[in-house]
């Protein structure tokens, strides 16, 4: 964000112009004054630090792809349930569901596991990871070892808190 400062609009007296970027999670900025540089010169530089800072902020977010704090390890990806209404009843199937949002876009896909993540869904989910997000061959190498085991599946779906809805009144009248 690029913001002009004239006479009287700070306290401290400054006048000039400000540039400031979050760049992986830490506020970037550069005050440009009028007192060294002329109006047109001092926005021509704040203007290629705004544009260097977003450059290097957009390499943090696009490889920015590993978390601990999902059941996947990896951001934007979660092993969740899909709860719909069938004429035989409730079905509750176990999905992979990757959504993020980007400039705008929102990203969303999901893949259906039935009993567990072949070796060519995993590679379809990666790839489309790296489809949405734009990560390097680095990060898509780094994904592809990081497939969920059967046993981290079991865990993750072992308390299914839709099979209990299935058998209560409220969703069979509903």
């Amino acid at each position: 964000m690029i913001r002009t400062y004239l006479s009287g609009d700070l306290s401290s007296g400054f006048v000039g112009i400000r540039v400031a970027v979050s760049v992986n999670g830490k506020l970037k900025q550069k005050y440009y004054s009028f007192n060294r540089y002329t109006r047109s010169l001092a926005m021509e530089l704040a203007v290629h630090q705004e544009l260097n800072w977003l450059q290097k902020q957009t390499r943090y977010t696009k490889d920015r792809v590993f978390s601990r704090s999902t059941n996947t390890g990896i951001v934007g990806l979660a092993m969740t349930y899909d709860v719909s209404r069938k004429p035989y009843g409730i079905y509750v199937s176990r999905r992979l569901l990757y959504q993020r949002r980007s400039k705008g876009d929102v990203h969303s896909k999901s893949w259906v596991i039935e009993k567990g993540i072949s070796d060519d869904m995993w590679f379809e989910v990666c790839n489309w990871i790296r489809n949405a997000r734009g990560t390097t061959n680095k990060v898509f190498d780094r994904l592809m070892t990081m497939k969920p085991s059967q046993e981290h599946i079991d865990k993750t779906y072992a308390n299914n808190p839709c099979q209990a809805l299935q058998d209560t009144e409220i969703l069979k009248e509903a």
